[in-house]
């Protein structure tokens, strides 16, 4: 039950339900400054539209997928805290997978993180997918104001998360 409205280009995508609002962006990607736009106007119509009068979640979620050259031995190489192969071991890495749950309570906020290696669908060769879900739970008041200060508190805390979790390398290599 609800309103879906997309673009003509079906690239971004609005989803008004009685219990929230979301707004996803597909490639290409464009800035945070045309999403955080396009996702506060939207707000204001949603809030005009069902008058809500707390809000108990407020989410940002970036998936990426990183195509990595060749295959891997050491994810050392793009990931801080990656796995390795042990000792003298010979091979490469196929598969790994973790996940992780943070607070970080002097924000208010809360992450989901998962970062799995697995086979690119773009390139065949090994993907990194590195998937935050940030969030802060309410109450939080609807007006704008309030929620595009909290949304740019959790982006803050995503852009942590990401660059501090890949390389100095792997962030040169994916810009």
């Amino acid at each position: 039950m609800g309103l879906w409205l997309r673009t003509q280009d079906d690239k971004t995508v609005a989803q008004f339900r009685p219990d929230g609002f979301t707004l996803n962006r597909l490639k290409p990607y464009t800035s945070w400054g045309q999403i955080s736009a396009e996702a506060l106007r939207l707000w204001a119509v949603y809030v005009d539209l069902t008058k809500p009068q707390t809000v108990t979640r407020v989410a940002l979620r970036y998936i990426n997928h990183l195509n990595l050259p060749g295959p891997v031995a050491d994810l050392h190489a793009y990931i801080i805290e990656g796995p390795r192969l042990p000792g003298a071991t010979q091979g490469v890495i196929t598969g790994f997978r973790s996940q992780l749950t943070l607070e970080y309570p002097e924000g208010q906020m809360k992450a989901n993180v998962l970062r799995v290696l697995e086979t690119s669908i773009e390139t065949a060769g090994p993907s990194l997918l590195f998937d935050i879900d940030v969030y802060r739970t309410g109450p939080i008041d609807p007006r704008a104001d309030t929620l595009e200060a909290a949304l740019l508190g959790l982006r803050d805390y995503k852009n942590s998360i990401f660059f501090e979790g890949l390389t100095e390398q792997c962030v040169r290599d994916f810009e």
